[in-house]
This record gives structure tokens, sequence and C-alpha cells, in this order.
């Protein structure tokens, strides 16, 4: 089994963002990954969107473009 693996974005924007992931164009849905969106307020007022998408026991598999 492989490692774990985790890919973070940072967003910001007003309203706040939402946040989508995407491997080779195809939205990520599968819940064998783990997706996590937390909303966290800025220190100046603003929004943010902090996101990561951690991928548990990486194969060959797992590898693509993620965005």
């Amino acid at each position: 089994m492989g490692s774990n693996a985790t890919i973070k974005c940072l967003a910001f924007g007003d309203p706040v963002p939402q946040v989508s992931w995407f491997k080779d164009s195809q939205e990520l849905r599968n819940k064998s990954v783990n997706l996590a969106v937390v909303n966290k307020p800025d220190a100046s007022d603003g929004r943010y969107v902090i996101s990561h998408v951690l991928l548990e026991h990486v194969t060959q598999e797992d590898a693509g473009d993620y965005k």
C-alpha cells in the first residue's frame, strides 16, 4: 500500500468561493476520496476557503491532473 497524499487550495472571494475538485477533467465525487472544505474568516474581515483532497494509500491509479 502507498502513502497518503494531501493536495491543498486556498481561495479568496466575496462572497465566499465554492470549491470543487477535478481529476483529469472529472469532478471528484468518489466516496473513496476524502474531500474536506473548511471556511474560516480572514483577518481583514474578508472570507477565504481552505480546501484539501486527501488521497489515502496512493497507487498509480491516483496519478493525474488535479484542479
